[in-house]
């Protein structure tokens, strides 16, 4: 029987800018002086003599991955100086016709067009860009990204060097570019098309900047209790579970799997593959996953058809941008990779030293990579690497790491280092000295925040809430039982309730007002790595090495959903009596509703089918 594929993977709706590198698909200069030669992976020469134009560089960069409907709000190109820097003014025109490739000679090169998209003055400093916020590069991308080629292809030239003397500068080709983070490239941001808000969780946070946050808002949750059962088992798992459109894909260590909980027999896409250990999805539903030595992304809109595979030499955990960039650690040194082609190529590295480090986390826009090792904390730019600021940990080496977390409009960041939580602005400085704690010698458990910026942390049996502007503890909750003296992995909804599976094995969850909303009940299964993972219709999930299981919300024979657009599941805890006909105990309701929806006598549904209650349109 065949898999079960799923429907194209919308974007999530987003209210903050993304940041997207492009490296050009293809580039190459030419010489006047010889018309006939091509100079292709060579590194871009652009020269002048008396004044006048010489050597001059060509740049196409393919600009599907900007999202048909974004509005673009800001472009930047950039190269980088090959060898000796020499006083130069250099411009960027564009060039219409976009069929030109790397073979191309002065004789067959396209001419430009009297549309200046940039002028610097290439002379101290080896990296050279054009202004972010020229409005005639802003304006050329969005019209090439609709128009019929969506390309856009530039010239670089160079009509004055240093006192009117001939001068020249080489910069790298994507080619040529021996270190990467030196290609020339496109820095596109763009804030997304609105839309209707996808069915799936990008990744075991729920978000490309680990927040741990879903955007699900679940009528009714929390509720005072969670019905468990054990979805799979007996199979090994390789990989944490992405859900996408109610389909659960992981990796066997051969095999890409997906499953329909319901079913519980999950069905093979992909065979013959090595252990991906880490997922995430990246736009166009693609699934990027890593394994020991292979980078690969598989097309969940083609029943898990692998699109690419890059050799690795190890992998972290991987981080997925929403540009569809990816980020993870080789040996101590961070690679980030972009989109090229069919393939995912090295944008930039970073080397990290040695020792424990935490995956890569976005800033809201996607601009910056953050990333937390025992003996300092990073802050990098995403479109080549460079240093934004670099802490060095007070009590290093350290020897507990959460994942770092981003603010969506305060701009912070924020560090949990042992058993302190730093938090930092735009520069390397913590805002407040000392961190903020509350339980000493407890390592603090992976923060989450909340549409408000508001930031919860979790030591030992304390949760605790740190204000927007990041300087202030503004609640705190000493919670009865909870065991939390070892680091765990909570998981927010999109109404801010928390969840938590803790030490020993109960699952506490928490309102906004740090209240326990359930009676904390023991799960019957053990294995919570790496943690819960909130699904669209409100589930729960978490895993072990070789079982799935499910946490769902109970339903009393009386309730009220929330209005809420999108499907919310509850299961009935005994069984749900509507008008003389029964569910049985466990059966599945599925609410979908524009407006409250009151389960009261009344109701008349057949004795053992799932209810499925629509109001609102």
């Amino acid at each position: 029987m065949p898999a079960p594929s799923s429907p194209p993977v919308p974007a999530l709706t987003r209210d903050t800018i993304t940041t997207l590198t492009l490296l050009p698909i293809t580039d190459v200069y030419v010489d006047p002086w010889q018309p006939t030669q091509n100079f292709h992976r060579q590194s871009l020469v652009v020269s002048s003599s008396a004044n006048k134009s010489q050597k001059v560089g060509y740049l196409m960069f393919d600009l599907t991955p900007i999202p048909p409907g974004a509005a673009v709000t800001a472009c930047q190109l950039v190269l980088t100086v090959d060898g000796q820097l020499s006083k130069q003014i250099v411009r960027a025109l564009l060039v219409d016709d976009d069929s030109w490739t790397d073979r191309m000679t002065f004789q067959t090169a396209p001419a430009p067009s009297k549309t200046p998209v940039g002028t610097w003055l290439a002379e101290g400093m080896p990296r050279v860009a054009t202004n972010a916020v020229n409005p005639v590069l802003v304006a050329a991308v969005r019209d090439r990204r609709a128009g019929p080629s969506r390309r856009l292809s530039v010239q670089i030239s160079s009509v004055f060097g240093q006192e009117g003397e001939a001068t020249s500068n080489s910069y790298f080709s994507v080619e040529s570019a021996a270190v990467p983070g030196s290609a020339p490239r496109l820095v596109v941001r763009y804030r997304q098309a609105a839309g209707p808000l996808a069915r799936d969780w990008p990744q075991a946070q729920a978000d490309p900047r680990h927040s741990g946050r879903s955007a699900w808002r679940f009528a009714g949750a929390p509720t005072q209790a969670y019905l468990a059962d054990t979805v799979l088992s007996g199979i090994p798992i390789a990989s944490p579970a992405v859900i996408v459109n109610d389909l659960l894909y992981f990796f066997t260590p051969t095999t890409l799997q997906v499953l329909k909980p319901a079913h519980k027999a999950p069905e093979t896409l992909v065979s013959g593959l090595k252990a991906f250990g880490t997922s995430a999805l990246a736009p166009g539903g693609l699934l990027y996953a890593a394994a020991a030595a292979e980078l690969a992304a598989f097309d969940l809109t083609a029943d898990g058809k692998k699109m690419i595979s890059v050799p690795l030499t190890g992998s972290s955990e991987i981080t997925a941008g929403a540009d569809g960039s990816v980020y993870l650690v080789q040996d101590f040194t961070l690679y980030a990779y972009v989109r090229r082609f069919d393939t995912l190529a090295p944008s930039w590295t970073k080397d990290l030293g040695t020792g424990v480090h935490s995956p890569v986390t976005l800033s809201a826009d996607g601009s910056i990579a953050f990333i937390a090792t025992e003996n300092q904390l990073h802050a990098l730019l995403a479109a080549d690497g460079s240093e934004v600021w670099t802490y060095d940990v007070p009590s290093a080496p350290a020897s507990h790491l959460s994942i770092p977390v981003c603010g969506r409009a305060n701009g912070l960041s924020y560090f949990g280092v042992d058993d302190e939580l730093y938090v930092f602005g735009a520069i390397g400085r913590p805002l407040r000295t000392p961190p903020l704690r509350q339980v000493p010698n407890a390592p603090i458990s992976q923060p989450l925040i909340d549409d408000d910026d508001i930031l919860y942390a979790l030591q030992s049996s304390m949760l605790f809430t740190v204000s927007a502007d990041g300087t202030t503890i503004t609640g705190r909750a000493e919670i009865p039982g909870l065991n939390a003296n070892l680091p765990v992995r909570p998981v927010m909804d999109g109404a801010g309730n928390v969840f938590i599976i803790d030490n020993d094995g109960r699952l506490y969850i928490c309102t906004p007002d740090l209240k326990v909303a359930n009676q904390p009940q023991q799960v019957p299964f053990t294995g919570h790595h790496p943690g819960l993972q909130i699904a669209p219709d409100g589930s729960l999930f978490c895993g072990s090495a070789s079982a799935l299981f499910r946490l769902t919300p109970a339903v009393s024979p009386a309730v009220i959903a929330d209005a809420y657009q999108d499907a919310t599941c509850y299961r009935a805890q005994s069984s749900l009596v509507l008008d003389g006909a029964a569910l049985p105990a466990l059966a599945s309701l599925v609410f979908q509703s524009g407006d409250s929806i009151a389960i009261r006598p009344g109701f008349s549904v057949p004795a053992g089918t799932e209810a499925v209650f629509i109001t609102g349109y």
